[in-house]
């Protein structure tokens, strides 16, 4: 072959070989140099593990601290029937969860399993609550140790949230009374905020003197327009075994739901 058809058929192969640089190394440069985000899968960036701490808002979860559990109680509402409750406090002052997943679970005085009861709740910043489950049936069984788990690793977020933003709800005119023979608590849920509140969950703890735990209860509110109050009322069935020397109503609303959905659902 002359030299001439030699040039040209390297001619043609520099050429193909060139196309083929072209095809697949443009691709490969811009997926090689896309600018890291906190939603890529990857550590990259300035985050401190993948996706999580640095400047991302989704939390690494050890640099959380996991919520304190400061006590979990079941409380008899008639024979065989509970309610279960639990005080918790999330000592993260800047960092919250709108969906933890729990599990209560009750032993008698053998140590047996009874009942268990699965559960949702959420975690606002530096703020303590009780979760608290209704009717949980024991049949002939007597509950002697509750206890609650939080049963899997859920997403904590910083809560960039303005603070005028944030709901300010105050509790007042509380007053703890029989009625029929049964205890009766009322209160006051004042929504001191410039915009409206929903679904408002509203708890009571009695305790005595000495501040052992009475009962609890639960309810909510639906609606509370801004700078407007509405009464809750409490009850129990039976009696308490100690006069109630304290009241805590603890209402709560999961402001941080919508900015969390737009951190994980964008």
């Amino acid at each position: 072959m002359s030299s001439w058809g030699v040039r040209k058929q390297l001619t043609y192969l520099s050429i193909v070989l060139g196309i083929i640089a072209v095809i697949i190394g443009v691709p490969l440069f811009f997926a090689l140099n896309i600018e890291p985000t906190c939603f890529d899968g990857k550590h990259n960036g300035e985050e401190v593990g993948r996706d999580c701490g640095g400047g991302c808002v989704l939390q690494c979860q050890g640099d959380v601290t996991l919520p304190v559990i400061h006590w979990a109680r079941a409380f008899e509402v008639e024979d065989g029937v509970y309610d279960l409750a639990a005080l918790i406090e999330n000592t993260n002052t800047a960092i919250g969860s709108a969906e933890i997943l729990y599990q209560f679970k009750m032993y008698d005085d053998e140590n047996l399993l009874i009942q268990d009861r699965l559960g949702k709740s959420f975690a606002l910043p530096g703020n303590k609550w009780v979760i608290f489950e209704s009717k949980v049936l024991t049949g002939e069984r007597d509950p002697n140790r509750v206890f609650i788990d939080f049963i899997e690793e859920s997403k904590w977020i910083e809560v960039l949230i303005p603070e005028e933003e944030i709901p300010a709800i105050a509790v007042t005119k509380q007053r703890m009374e029989e009625k029929n023979g049964k205890p009766r608590l009322s209160a006051s849920v004042a929504n001191r905020s410039p915009f409206a509140l929903y679904d408002i969950e509203v708890v009571a703890v009695v305790s005595d003197a000495d501040e052992n735990v009475l009962g609890t209860s639960r309810t909510y509110v639906d609606t509370l327009e801004k700078y407007s109050e509405q009464t809750v009322v409490f009850t129990w069935r039976n009696t308490f075994d100690a006069p109630v020397a304290k009241i805590n109503v603890i209402p709560r609303v999961n402001y941080i739901q919508d900015f969390y959905d737009e951190v994980f659902l964008q």
